[in-house]
């Protein structure tokens, strides 16, 4: 079964923190752990004029006990990764860069078919000009290996699926007293390869169906009442349009939709900041397919018990594409805990706790994906960070679908040197 949704695109770089330091309404202390800046463990990197220089290198090794994701298991293997990254950050206040370039080289000591060679590069650059308006571009350019464990993964016994994607964003953010606006547009390329077998390379499966541009504008407003309370409101337009229809069928699989929403975020006390947000959402296809309509959800709180200590919990109800050409869009409920603690201020500890529900809107299939990840991250100097980390994922499918279900467990130990 040839699937029609990737991995999901990965942000390049965290917006709630961009408008947490735009935003004098907003409390810098409740910026996740993970992310908050540490004066005595920064890289200093090597600085040409106004311009600082970070090379980085990072050894990684991973232990997989189903490296496939399959319901018969028994894929043992072991990873080792080599991943050198260089940034260049341009510190004008008023003109602000940042270029990124990175390679992986993995590499299996089992099944050495699944190896595979990434890069990917990263321009974010972002203005403030003289009337107050922000302007944030982030373009992005990437080879990738998809994840074999992914929501969206392709049968186990085909080689890896390997696509390239391109993505464009451009926000224009304006802050007038109380108010806030940001005006959003992002634009996505898919180029799938196709894939073959390998039990049989000569058995070629069409990934290249899943070939695709993605657009999505946007539009937001924020009010702000006092520093402890804001309402906001959202528009967001998604279009998906295939570069070639699906095999010799022609079905027409381009689809579009909308979602709008309104919600409020407050603090109920000094150290807990609490977000709900509900809205109205509809998918169409250009083919009759399975098109959805309902009201999304989501909620968030954040709680900061100390300086040290930082607690999330959030919930979300909303509608993705089905993962298949026999389906249509599909119901997903999200409920993700987090808790990040930092020990003597060189060693971070973590905890991750995501639960995922998926039903198609018209058709008798439910998926139910279970992911824990607890780790550590222990700061030498500004230089060296070790990373820790166990990651086990179970999914769970109706009947219908039980060969899609799999528990997998995952090791990873990574050394990171920064300049």
């Amino acid at each position: 079964m040839t699937t029609t949704q990737p991995v999901r695109a990965q942000l390049i770089f965290d917006a709630d923190n961009i408008r947490a330091a735009d935003d004098p309404f907003r409390d810098d202390r409740m910026i996740d752990m993970q992310v908050r800046q540490q004066n005595r463990f920064v890289p200093s990197g090597l600085r040409i004029g106004a311009t600082t220089i970070y090379p980085e290198l990072t050894l990684l090794q991973e232990y997989d006990d189903n490296l496939f994701g399959s319901s018969e298991g028994n894929a043992q293997d072991m990873r080792l990764a080599f991943q050198p990254r260089i940034a260049i950050v341009g510190n004008n206040p008023s003109n602000q860069f940042r270029l990124t370039g990175q390679f992986t080289f993995n590499r299996h000591l089992r099944f050495t078919q699944e190896n595979t060679d990434a890069f990917s590069g990263n321009l974010e650059t972002r203005t403030v000009t003289s009337r107050g308006y922000s302007v944030e571009f982030i373009s992005a350019y990437g080879r990738y290996a998809e994840d074999r464990a992914d929501r969206f993964a392709t049968v186990t016994n085909a080689q890896p699926v390997i696509f390239t994607r391109f993505q464009a964003r451009a926000n224009i953010r304006k802050t007038a007293g109380r108010l806030l606006a940001i005006v959003s547009m992002e634009a996505l390329d898919y180029d799938y390869r196709d894939g073959r077998l390998r039990s049989d390379r000569s058995v070629i499966l069409p990934e290249s169906q899943r070939s695709r541009q993605e657009y999505r504008p946007s539009v937001e407003t924020e009010y702000a009442f006092s520093p402890d309370t804001a309402i906001f409101t959202s528009f967001r337009y998604n279009r998906q349009v295939y570069k070639a229809p699906a095999g010799n069928l022609s079905i027409q699989r381009d689809t579009s939709g909308f979602e709008l929403g309104a919600g409020v975020r407050f603090k109920l006390t000094p150290v807990i900041e609490f977000t709900a947000a509900t809205g109205y959402l509809e998918q169409y296809y250009a083919a009759p397919l399975l098109a959805a309509k309902g009201i999304s959800t989501e909620a968030e709180i954040k709680w900061l018990p100390t300086l040290l200590t930082s607690v999330e919990a959030s919930f979300s109800r909303k509608i993705e594409d089905g993962g298949s050409l026999a389906f249509g869009s599909r119901f997903v409920n999200e409920t993700e805990v987090s808790i990040d603690h930092e020990l003597r201020r060189h060693l971070i500890l973590n905890f991750l706790g995501r639960q995922e529900n998926y039903k198609l809107a018209q058709a008798d299939r439910h998926i139910s994906r279970l992911f824990l990840e607890t780790g550590a991250v222990w700061r030498l100097s500004p230089l060296i960070a070790i990373h820790g980390r166990y990651q086990f994922l179970d999914q769970s499918a109706g009947k219908r679908f039980k060969d899609q279900s799999f528990h997998q467990s995952r090791f990873t130990f990574s050394l990171k040197i920064t300049a």
